[in-house]
């Protein structure tokens, strides 16, 4: 958004309550604003993003389109020309997203926002070749001729350094490491740690490869607030409220079945959704912050669970039926996948009838290696993951907890190896598909043809099929991975006994 200096009362309004987090707030500023002026470009694009951050992105394009309009600079325009394109991705419409990206380039060559933009939309589709030309071309523009280079640049060296289908060089880490002599933005440096351990790991140099990693997430969690006493006890009240839930029957007698696919990142969610897709009868909402949010404003937060009562959960499954499951009708099976859905679990399933949960789960080194050794993009809710000790307790609790599922509703969640999903010939594909009330075909191993959009980290990784290349990553690095393993002998109490330590 614009300087805020010299804004009026009402727009400095919108501005605050957007920054604070208050979007409602926001957005009522915004309305204000736009009864007065229908083309103000700092309500238009306040309401623009207020919408995209609460993923209302059909609605969030018609702003974007408006302040795309009424913006009063160059470069304004163009920053929204690259919001919308991103919002077309988000509801699988990349080529529109693509055109517009296109038509910016053809006039603003180097702005490397919209070449970023473009090689991320690429990725997803599986054109993995194209996506590494755009990256290659932000590396290879002098910082001081283009556009956005203090934002883009550390993200297009990890991109390359990371993907499959390119081998890493001494000269690719070199360049990398180069970049941290001038860049001061800590998101970009912390890409360029995350890229330069990607390379050295590549490269089979696995004590520099950890070094560069610990690097990394040092880097990351010394801006990170988290405090991992309370991430404990939310758990904790996670696993008592699963413990005592009586559930008789589901508030929604959906006639479609509900898959909520969960687990630790990298653990094959992705790979586990790509393959259901491959049924005609299955959609996917795909990854999204919507359950966690109904959660929060239905419920508030895991210490009233054990307050929660018919009213609520009723009020949840509505809210959370009318804001996820749009397309449900369509499908007799509808998927979402965030990781973090083992939390919400049991509410789940007193939520909806014919409800299945899928837990990916990998050996425990490999489990904590695979998050660990990963930047993800949206660190609220992954923040635990840029500490050893505080991603060896969540790995604790989420064993406990799904394990307890499992036990408590054997007919509603599964919990699958994922070491069984990328074995040649093993059963559990068509045991995966029999749970879901689906018929298996062996055609559907063949998902990596699809052209379907992966909008996850796993989207290169996903494209090679199964695979078991990414197995036992852990073994490699001998005793280098020490620290770790003897944290994986420590429970939980022991576990928080070190992060309180002075």
């Amino acid at each position: 958004m614009e300087n805020s200096t010299g804004l009026d009362r009402d727009t400095e309004k919108a501005v605050e309550a957007y920054r604070a987090g208050d979007k409602s707030r926001a957005k009522a500023c915004c309305r204000k604003l736009l009864k007065r002026d229908a083309e103000n470009f700092n309500a238009l694009q306040i309401m623009a993003m207020a919408l995209r951050s609460e993923e209302h992105f059909e609605v969030a394009i018609d702003f974007y389109c408006k302040a795309m309009r009424a913006a009063p600079l160059i470069s304004l325009k163009h920053q929204m020309c690259v919001d919308l394109a991103t919002c077309y991705q988000e509801i699988d419409e990349s080529d529109k997203a693509l055109k517009l990206l296109d038509e910016l380039l053809s006039n603003d060559l180097t702005n490397t926002i919209a070449l970023h933009r473009k090689g991320v939309i690429l990725r997803s589709r599986g054109e993995e070749q194209a996506a590494l030309e755009c990256f290659r071309q932000i590396i290879d523009y002098p910082p001081e001729v283009s556009s956005g280079a203090d934002i883009t640049r550390g993200k297009a060296h990890w991109y390359l350094l990371s993907s499959p289908i390119l081998q890493p060089t001494r000269e690719d880490i070199s360049r990398a490491e180069a970049d941290l002599l001038w860049l001061e933005n800590a998101e970009e440096i912390a890409h360029i740690h995350f890229a330069c351990y990607n390379g050295y790991e590549r490269l089979t140099l696995y004590a520099e490869a950890w070094q560069a990693l610990k690097q990394a997430n040092e880097q990351v969690w010394e801006n990170v607030r988290f405090d991992l006493s309370a991430l404990s006890a939310s758990l904790d009240q996670v696993y008592q409220y699963i413990e005592a839930a009586e559930i008789k029957t589901a508030e929604l007698d959906n006639s479609y079945t509900p898959v909520f696919i969960a687990g630790l990142p990298r653990s094959g969610t992705t790979l586990l959704e790509s393959v259901l897709l491959e049924h005609p009868a299955v959609l996917t909402r795909g990854e999204s912050t919507l359950v966690a949010k109904v959660f929060e404003e239905i419920i508030g937060d895991e210490t009233q669970l054990q307050n929660l009562g018919q009213a609520h959960i009723r009020h949840f499954a509505k809210k959370l039926e009318s804001s996820l499951f749009k397309k449900a009708p369509r499908a007799e099976v509808m998927i979402e996948k965030t990781p973090n859905n083992f939390i919400y679990a049991a509410l789940l399933i007193a939520s909806f009838s014919k409800v299945k949960i899928i837990h990916t789960i990998k050996q425990p080194i490999e489990a904590c290696l695979s998050i660990y050794r990963q930047h993800f993009l949206r660190q609220s809710q992954q923040a635990y993951s840029y500490d050893l000790v505080s991603t060896v307790l969540y790995y604790r609790w989420h064993a406990r907890i799904t394990d307890l599922l499992q036990q408590r509703f054997p007919q509603s969640v599964l919990n699958i190896q994922y070491d069984d999903m990328v074995s040649e010939s093993s059963p559990v594909w068509p045991q995966i598909f029999e749970f879901c009330g689906l018929k298996w075909a062996d055609s559907y191993l063949e998902f990596y043809q699809s052209r379907r959009e992966v909008k996850t980290i796993s989207a290169s990784q996903v494209r090679q099929g199964v695979t078991n290349d990414y197995q036992s990553r852990a073994q490699h690095y001998g005793h280098v991975v020490d620290e770790l393993k003897d944290l994986l002998k420590l429970d939980i109490p022991q576990l928080l006994a070190i992060a309180q330590a002075p």
